[in-house]
């Protein structure tokens, strides 16, 4: 879902072999606590932003219906791909 918010223009320069390590805390409503964190940077504030951006836009988050799946997913380390 967070894919389709990105404004791809500052990471292509990257190449699709970019990716973007994103941790991200998710509330039981899928939104997200605070704004994501970039492990290692791209080397592009620019491209850095537009990912965390797409994933603040991106909220709700979806989420297994199970409960008990729901809170492994409370904080998540996601391997982005903004070029894919």
């Amino acid at each position: 879902k967070i894919r389709r918010y990105v404004v791809g223009e500052p990471c292509k320069q990257f190449g699709a072999a970019l990716v973007i390590p994103l941790d991200v805390v998710i509330l039981p409503d899928g939104n997200l606590l605070g704004e994501p964190s970039i492990e290692q940077p791209s080397g592009s504030a620019a491209c850095d932003a537009a990912v965390r951006r797409a994933a603040q836009r991106a909220q709700p988050l979806p989420l297994p219906e199970d409960p008990v799946l729901r809170a492994e997913f409370r904080k998540l380390k996601l391997k982005f791909e903004p070029n894919r």
